[in-house]
């Protein structure tokens, strides 16, 4: 069982933690220290983002940054992945934004996660402008139900 609340500032070293740790382990690369991650956590990510954790047994197991329209990070422990926890994760950005967007390396599984959650690829890029210089590929959802507007009909004269 897991519960998800948001973020507080004593959160920012698990989720550090966690981050560098799910890269190492999904991509066997580690671009940052940890204290450029921490810096970089603390002066961005929560002050920019929306942060949430999911936790089980007091434990941060898995964590989102969001913010108007884009998910800047998902991440979910592996120890803890297919439970739910990254979906749940990501309905609370849904309910929040009626269009979101990502990106995700085009080689891990997270890319059919969201896929089977309603993204679509929208661009695939040759990884250039990202830190691990990886191939990527930028991802959109939309809720059509919220960005549905009834035509009215035109006043007769």
């Amino acid at each position: 069982m897991f519960a998800i609340r948001r973020a507080v500032a004593d959160d920012i070293d698990a989720v550090v933690h966690l981050q560098a740790r799910s890269l190492q382990e999904t991509l066997g690369i580690k671009t940052h220290t940890l204290e450029e991650d921490f810096d970089f956590y603390t002066d961005r990510v929560f002050k920019k983002c929306t942060v949430l954790v999911a936790e089980t047994d007091g434990a941060v197991v898995g964590y989102i940054g969001y913010r108007k329209d884009w998910i800047d990070h998902l991440r979910v422990d592996l120890r803890h992945h297919r439970r739910g926890i990254g979906t749940a994760l990501l309905n609370e950005a849904k309910r929040q934004y009626p269009y979101l967007q990502l990106r995700c390396f085009q080689h891990i599984p997270a890319r059919q996660f969201y896929l089977r959650r309603g993204f679509v690829e929208v661009e695939l890029t040759d990884g250039q402008g990202n830190d691990e210089k990886l191939p990527d590929v930028r991802m959109e959802w939309r809720d059509i139900g919220r960005h549905l507007v009834a035509k009215q009909p035109e006043p007769t004269p």
